[in-house]
């Protein structure tokens, strides 16, 4: 998870850009992971949690429909 945000995060952009992290519940590290990056990044890296997993699908449309930008792209 972490080479994966370090990997968005020193891309060279001529547009701002922010980077959705959608949690799901993880029994890993994940969300220890990504809320480290989004109180490190305010305002470049947001977190998208639920209160319970919700499987990948609902898990993809939750976080989605919280990009700011006009181009969201999903990976």
């Amino acid at each position: 998870m972490r080479q994966a945000v370090e990997s968005v995060l020193s891309q060279q952009t001529s547009f701002d850009f922010e980077l959705v992290l959608g949690e799901d519940c993880s029994t890993d590290l994940t969300a220890e992971i990504c809320r480290e990056y989004a109180a490190k990044y305010p305002g470049r890296v947001r977190l998208v949690t639920g209160a319970r997993n919700v499987g990948w699908r609902a898990n993809y449309r939750r976080t989605f429909r919280w990009g700011s930008t006009s181009a969201s792209h999903g990976c």
